[in-house]
């Protein structure tokens, strides 16, 4: 099986003048964990995800407050942040170490945070190969590209893991 039939064709693109801010937007608007980074011929030169964020922001946190931590435990928005009024000092500085770490984050330009050596494949790739660049690598999809090197697709652990229970089913 090839990669051209199940991978993901429409992608959300990332330009590589974006802010981080920008990039959180389009996660939020499109309810996506990552997007493959561009420049203005729309080749590639990087990939933004989740991942590179929550690794970004705590590489930069000197408190035990992870992202997780604190969002899972105060879920509010951007905006929200001077509303918030804590009475534990300790807490309280570790929220505002938060707000100062997102704020610089928010800030930079995507390609300060985005992977810049990325993992590609081609639509004619065997999906069997990709799969095991996936595990090895440790990671969740990779970007398709054309033989100009430009996005056509995304193709992820979970489309070869549909995939493979498809064939299996329709054989069964």
């Amino acid at each position: 099986m090839k990669v051209r039939e199940v991978m993901i064709q429409e992608v959300y693109l990332a330009n590589q003048t974006d802010s981080v801010r920008h990039i959180l937007e389009k996660f939020a608007a499109y309810r996506i964990s990552g997007m493959p980074v561009v420049d203005s011929g729309q080749k590639i030169v990087g990939y933004i995800s989740d991942g590179d964020l929550m690794h970004y922001l705590g590489r930069s946190a000197n408190s035990n407050l992870s992202f997780f931590s604190f969002a899972l435990a105060y879920p509010i928005h951007f905006e929200d942040f001077t509303a918030l009024n804590f009475a534990e000092t300790e807490k309280a500085e570790a929220i505002d170490e938060f707000k100062r770490n997102v704020s610089e984050l928010c800030h930079k330009n995507v390609m300060e945070v985005a992977v810049r050596r990325v993992i590609t494949v081609g639509e004619e790739d065997d999906l069997v190969e990709v799969s095991e660049i996936l595990a090895k690598r440790k990671i969740k999809k990779v970007p398709v590209l054309d033989m100009n090197h430009r996005v056509i697709g995304i193709v992820s652990r979970g489309d070869i893991v549909r995939a493979v229970v498809r064939t299996f089913l329709s054989v069964a």
